[in-house]
C-alpha cells in the first residue's frame, strides 16, 4: 500500500474519467427523476475497480451490474440481521436468512476470484498496473506469508475494498445531494465556489483544485458527520490495556460507537443540524478546521481505500452540483 498509493495523483485519470462517463449519463435523463443510488454504486466501484483490478466498466456491462446486485443484496440481508453476528445460535433461525447472506457473498468473492485468476496468468513483474498486480508481487516474496501476503488476505481484501468501499461512497454521495437539496443556501454557497474556482475551459473540478474548494470539503466533512454511514466499527485489542478500571485482555473484540460520537452534544454545537461551517476558521479567507472527534474511517488502522473514497466525494459530488447540466 505504501509503495501503490491509492487515490493519489496517479489515479486522478480514472477518477475523471468516471466523472465524465457519470455525467453524459445524468444529462441523458433530461431532467426526469430517478433514483441515484444504483448509479452511484457503479460510478464509486468503478473508480475503485480502476485502482484495485486496473479496468472499468460501462454502467449496462452484465458484469459489473450482477456484482452490485450481489453486493445489494447481501449488505440487504446482513443490515436486519446483524444480531445474528453477534449472537450465532440465532443464525439458524430459518428467517434470519444468513444462510442466504453467505451465498452471495460467495458469489461476489467467486466474481472476484476470476480477476485475481486474470491477473497471476498475465502478471508482468517489471510493469505492474494495479492493486492486484503489486500485491501477487509482494506474494512471492520469501516472507510474503510472514507478513500477511497469502491468497486467502488477498481475498479479504478485494471483498472489502469493493463491498465497503461501494456502499459507503456511494450512501454518502447520495446523502450529500439530499443535504443540499433540503439546504439551498448551502448548495448555493457550494455552487458560487465552484463557479469561481472552475475556469472557463474546464467543464468540472479536479482533485488538483480540492484545497481552493473550502467550502466544499466542509460540506463533505459535515455529510460524513451527519450521516454517520458505519454507524460503528469492530476492532480488536492489540495488547492487554485497562480502561476505567475494566481489564481488557489482549485480542479482545470491542465495538466503537463511531454515531454516537458524531453526534454527541458535549462534543459537537447542534448536532442534529446540517451545519458546513463548524468545520471553517472564523474570519477571511476561511480555512478548513479539522475535528478531532470526526471518524468517518473508522478507528484503529486506516482504511484500504481511504484515499480513494475521500478522492471520490469530492470529485463526483462537486460534479453532480455544478457538472450535470453544463
Amino acid at each position: 500500500m505504501h509503495t501503490f498509493k491509492l487515490g493519489q495523483t496517479g489515479g486522478q485519470e480514472s477518477i475523471v474519467k468516471e466523472v465524465d462517463k457519470l455525467m453524459k449519463y445524468l444529462r441523458k435523463q433530461n431532467g426526469n427523476g430517478f433514483n441515484p443510488s444504483t448509479l452511484m454504486q457503479l460510478c464509486v466501484s468503478n473508480i475503485i475497480s480502476a485502482f484495485v483490478v486496473g479496468h472499468q466498466f460501462e454502467y449496462d456491462d452484465e458484469r459489473h451490474i450482477k456484482m452490485i446486485e450481489t453486493m445489494k443484496a447481501s449488505l440487504q440481508i446482513l443490515s436486519y440481521n446483524t444480531v445474528a453476528m453477534f449472537f450465532p445460535r440465532l443464525s439458524k433461525l430459518p428467517f434470519i436468512g444468513l444462510s442466504t447472506f453467505y451465498d452471495y457473498y460467495d458469489s461476489f468473492r467467486a466474481q472476484l476470484g476470476e480477476e485475481v485468476t486474470r491477473h497471476k496468468l498475465n502478471l508482468d513483474k517489471n510493469n505492474p498496473k494495479d492493486f492486484i498486480d503489486y500485491y501477487l508481487i509482494e506474494m512471492e516474496k520469501s516472507d510474503a506469508e510472514e507478513n500477511g501476503f497469502t491468497d486467502v488476505c488477498l481475498d479479504i481484501a478485494l471483498t472489502d475494498m469493493f463491498i465497503a468501499g461501494t456502499e459507503t461512497s456511494a450512501s454518502t454521495i447520495c446523502w450529500c445531494m439530499l443535504m443540499l437539496v433540503l439546504h439551498p443556501d448551502i448548495q448555493i454557497k457550494v455552487q458560487q465556489e465552484l463557479d469561481t474556482v472552475i475556469p472557463n475551459e474546464q467543464e468540472f473540478v479536479t482533485l488538483n483544485d480540492q484545497n481552493r474548494c473550502v467550502y466544499v470539503q466542509a460540506v463533505i466533512y459535515e455529510t460524513l458527520r451527519y450521516s454517520s454511514i458505519g454507524p460503528f466499527t469492530m476492532r480488536a485489542a492489540t495488547e492487554d490495556t485497562v480502561f476505567r478500571g475494566y481489564r481488557i485482555p489482549k485480542g479482545t473484540f470491542y465495538l466503537g460507537d463511531i454515531m454516537g460520537t458524531m453526534h454527541s452534544p458535549k462534543l459537537w454545537n447542534k448536532p442534529k443540524e446540517f451545519i458546513p461551517e463548524r468545520f471553517l476558521s472564523k474570519g477571511e479567507p476561511a480555512t478548513l478546521i479539522k475535528q478531532e472527534f470526526l471518524l468517518p474511517f473508522s478507528t484503529g488502522k486506516p482504511y484500504i481505500c481511504k484515499n480513494i473514497a475521500r478522492s471520490s466525494f469530492f470529485s463526483v459530488s462537486s460534479a453532480c452540483v455544478n457538472g450535470p447540466y453544463a
